[in-house]
């Protein structure tokens, strides 16, 4: 799933991500072992947004088992099986009105064979499960909400601040961010630049904030991201030279 974002920070690095996704995500709660779940896996049931996720998870908290999400009216979203936090075997989606969406496979979170999409009006339509890249356009997958990475950048917002401080530069400048995030959660093949250019020391600064997060799990797939932010630039005044003649 793609999620591109614009955030505008005049002075200081307040990054104001754009949402669209309503609220900010339940808090999770971890229920006692069921048959639903596996020994040696807990259950979990939680809501974002307004849908029901319920999963299992083993004792790391990764993914393992059977993975569901339902709309708010109660109907199936999404249902799929995670093996290690990878989706395995038959992945399925819904549309709210509980005409099927995504018919397709998976072996250890690579994409099998063809997947059958339908979108909420229309025909079906079908292509190679490693090729079809506007899936998401058909039924976004769980976990890879906005205002998830929102919350999380929001959190760093000292350390942004820190990078682009001390410079000489005065201002304005676009910093443009490119990243994955992975099934477990973790941020690859990250692309930071910007306009004009900073300085590489900045850009790396940036760059080591975000290899340090973790964002929700995107379960079965990827999450793509794309954001930028404005960002205005003081410079630091050179210091006067000492030992002046008075």
């Amino acid at each position: 799933m793609l999620v591109a974002m614009n955030v505008s920070i005049p002075t200081t690095v307040i990054l104001c991500m754009l949402a669209g996704c309503g609220g900010h995500p339940g808090k999770g709660a971890a229920v006692p072992t069921s048959a639903y779940c596996a020994p040696k896996t807990e259950e979990v049931i939680e809501v974002r947004v307004g849908e029901r996720h319920h999963w299992c998870k083993d004792k790391n908290g990764v993914a393992h088992g059977p993975f569901e999400v339902q709309y708010a009216n109660g109907r199936r979203k999404v249902a799929f099986t995670a093996v290690r936090g990878l989706a395995d075997g038959p992945y399925e989606g819904w549309h709210s009105s509980g005409r099927w969406a995504i018919q397709t496979a998976y072996a250890m979170g690579a994409p099998q064979g063809h997947l059958k999409m339908r979108p909420p009006l229309g025909p079906p339509t079908e292509c190679p499960a490693a090729r079809c890249g506007h899936r998401a356009n058909v039924l976004d997958r769980p976990h890879c909400l906005p205002e998830d990475i929102d919350a999380i950048f929001a959190a760093r917002e000292e350390l942004l601040q820190s990078c682009l401080a001390g410079g000489r530069q005065a201002g304005q400048a676009t910093v443009l961010l490119k990243w994955s995030i992975n099934l477990t959660g973790r941020p690859q093949e990250i692309k930071v630049s910007s306009r004009p250019d900073l300085p590489v020391e900045m850009l790396a600064c940036i760059e080591n904030v975000l290899v340090e997060q973790r964002f929700p799990a995107p379960f079965g797939d990827v999450c793509e991201v794309s954001l930028d932010f404005q960002v205005t630039l003081e410079p630091v005044a050179a210091p006067e030279p000492s030992g002046a003649a008075e």
